[in-house]
């Protein structure tokens, strides 16, 4: 048998070929075998000479593959020129002594061998792959095709090892480097009952981007008490010695979690460093809120400082997390007798169409037909909506069950599902009727209590806890700042909550016990936190927003003056005689400068706010114009008013510990965690060498 190389140049030897110059940069390697039946193109690269399938119409995806491949390893076409592709072939991909590195920028082409092993490594990290996946059969057929050597399960754990080692000091001197970092932290346990404990770092870096990476999620032996989670803190800080410039640490308001943030704020004041703010999840407070309302003997911890959430996804601590540690108030007043019990029935109604397959199939052909004979809901016609169940543990499911129940399909459904089960015992065969009876009959004993005038009180209930919920979410968000957004989201919330139009008693109730809630939040608010709400331009609005703001303004006004004021450096790096002229000139004006600030900004408050608005692109434009607040907002807006990255990193982690996984050690699900973090740090910041092999 003739080898594709060999018929190549049996092919080339009958005439000269003509290598391509123009078209698309992988073309301009081959040149096109004449009369080749499908169309094949020849690569021109000395000793290669490999003929690959080029069929008109096709593009030049399997050209480009060959270039990629182990034996050449071009990684970039965009910036190859035509003069720089001659000089490759000519000297048959070796340009500067380096086989397979023939490249005038490191960027484009790796060494093969490096190159190989990074994308091997990616490809396991970013897929979650288990450390047997080499040796697969097709694992190891695809390391041949690709000219890569063969590597053991061993090997592949010593490579995830020996990256972790190197990219953690590419991260401890990136994080060094920064002017603030901000962290959160929060425990778990994982699918197979290991308790963990998470922690991940933000910052905002010259560019005035959002970054975010984690630090590690490790074991967290018992005691969970405040002060064994403090030396953890302590021992993780150190490690990547960054104590001296972190400015927060979020975490949820589980008593352990708050002595630890407070014995390990102490613990650095101790040592003559400024100790952190600690900020507590203002999401994990809004659900301890809706838990409130919802729950007649419940009793919630006090919204005194900010709180975490994301999405329906995310978990609340363990009951063994909330140790009996700190003291807190809670609110006293009950909820009304009937919130729960409302809460109690809309759940066994749903029970009952989950745990019966029967009456799931009658309810979803009575929807068809309100679907086909209502056009109304003709937007039903190829998805039906189901029942949805809450989830003690999981935010906002109390929400999520409410208003999908009290959607138009579905209440309409429930309406008819007595006369549709009805109309069934006739048509149904004789054996059959008896248990259509009995589901029509244990139906309508369910929906007794939820009576048509009730569900008006359950939409109106599900419609305060959607205020809730889009303010969790908004509180949460991974790519945007959430520390000064706190402000706006929380007065905007209040003031939709406020005027929304609420009849029932305990409906009333529920918005009352809100308002009341959404006052109490300022009256601890920590001084860091009111630094990063002042350092938002659009923020510097307070009089306008709830009452309980109107003395937030003046209490930022003299934090950012005393801040400016000072003689230290607010960088957190270097001593002041290392100050520049302008900065010993700019401290002249430092206790106006904040003013300044806010009469140039006065334009995004007595308008209304753009839709794009964000105050990390504010910043980049304009911060060069108010440098003695610039720093300040650099350091403190990276503060993050939800722990929500730690339950991200949560989820990530039960994907990683997956069914091939059981046995996983710590040290290895702490590695492939961290390295998938910093993969995507290494993304976003190309200029920066991240994660290394």
């Amino acid at each position: 048998m003739v080898s594709l190389a060999n018929a190549s140049t049996a092919a080339a030897s009958t005439a000269p070929l003509e290598r391509i110059t123009k078209g698309p940069i992988p073309a301009r390697f081959f040149a096109l075998i004449p009369d080749s039946q499908p169309r094949k193109a020849k690569c021109m690269v000395k000793g290669c000479g490999a003929a690959i399938g080029y069929p008109k119409g096709q593009g030049t995806g399997s050209l480009a593959n060959h270039l990629r491949s182990g034996v050449h390893g071009i990684e970039n076409f965009e910036k190859l020129d035509d003069e720089w592709i001659k000089q490759y072939i000519a000297k048959g991909g070796r340009m500067g002594g380096q086989p397979g590195q023939g490249t005038l920028d490191s960027a484009v082409i790796r060494t093969s061998a490096a190159g190989q092993q990074w994308d091997f490594l990616r490809l396991v990290v970013e897929c979650n792959l288990p450390f047997t996946f080499p040796d697969h059969p097709a694992a190891a057929a695809f390391m041949r095709n690709c000219g890569m050597a063969k590597m053991s399960r061993a090997g592949l754990a010593q490579l995830v090892t020996k990256s972790y080692d190197l990219s953690r000091k590419n991260i401890k001197n990136l994080l060094c480097s920064q002017l603030g970092i901000a962290l959160t932290a929060d425990h778990w346990r994982s699918p197979r009952g290991q308790p963990l404990l998470g922690v991940t770092a933000h910052f905002i870096d010259e560019s005035f981007t959002l970054r975010t990476c984690l630090l590690t999620v490790q074991d967290a032996p018992h005691p969970h008490t405040g002060e064994a989670i403090a030396r953890q803190l302590m021992s993780i800080v150190e490690e990547f010695e960054i104590e001296e410039i972190i400015v927060s640490i979020t975490h949820d308001n589980a008593a352990n979690m708050v002595s630890a943030a407070s014995i390990f704020a102490a613990a650095l004041a101790e040592n003559g460093i400024r100790p952190p703010a600690s900020i507590r999840c203002v999401a994990h407070t809004l659900q301890l809120v809706a838990n409130q309302i919802m729950y007649k003997n419940h009793d919630v911890v006090m919204v005194d400082s900010p709180a975490p959430v994301e999405s329906d996804v995310l978990m609340l601590d363990e009951a063994e997390d909330d140790a009996d540690e700190g003291d807190f108030e809670v609110f006293t007043s009950p909820a009304p007798d009937g919130v729960e019990k409302v809460l109690s029935s809309v759940r066994e109604v749903v029970l009952f169409f989950k745990r019966s397959g029967p009456a799931l199939q009658h309810l979803q052909a009575t929807m068809r037909q309100v679907v086909e004979t209502d056009a109304a809901f003709g937007a039903y016609k190829n998805r039906l909506p189901g029942l949805l169940l809450d989830v003690p543990t999981r935010w906002d499911s109390r929400h999520t069950m409410l208003s999908r129940f009290c959607e138009p399909l579905i209440q309409r459904a429930l309406s008819g599902f007595a006369n549709y089960l009805f109309t069934k015992i006739d048509l149904a065969a004789p054996n059959e009727r008896a248990a259509i009876a009995d589901l029509r009959e244990r139906f309508l004993k369910l929906m007794e209590p939820l009576p048509p005038v009730r569900m008006c009180e359950i939409n109106e209930l599900a419609r305060l806890l959607g205020e809730i919920k889009a303010a969790t979410a908004a509180v949460s968000k991974s790519s945007s700042v959430t520390s000064s957004s706190v402000v706006r989201v929380l007065s905007d919330t209040y003031s939709r909550i406020k005027q929304a139009p609420i009849l029932s008693t305990f409906a009333s109730h529920a918005k009352g016990q809100i308002l009341d809630a959404f006052k109490k939040y300022w009256e601890g608010l920590d001084d860091a936190l009111v630094i990063a709400i002042a350092c938002d331009p659009v923020n510097l609005r307070f009089e306008r927003s709830m009452p309980a703001l109107v003395g937030l303004e003046k209490r930022a006004l003299e934090l950012m003056t005393k801040l400016l004021s000072s003689k230290v450096r607010v960088a957190g790096s270097g001593s002041e005689s290392e100050s520049s002229d302008d900065e010993a000139r700019l401290r002249n004006r430092e206790p106006v400068a904040f003013q300044d600030l806010g009469d140039a900004t006065k334009p995004l408050r007595t308008s209304k706010r753009p839709a794009d608005y964000d105050v990390l692109k504010w910043w980049q434009s304009e911060g060069n114009k108010h440098p003695a607040c610039r720093d300040i907002a650099r350091k403190y807006l990276c503060m993050q008013a939800s722990s929500a990255p730690c339950e991200r990193v949560f989820s990530l982690t039960s994907y990683i510990l997956g069914l091939r996984r059981t046995r996983m050690s710590a040290e290895n699900l702490n590695a492939l965690a961290c390295l998938k973090s910093w993969l995507a740090l290494h993304h976003d910041m190309p200029s920066t060498s991240i994660v290394v092999v």
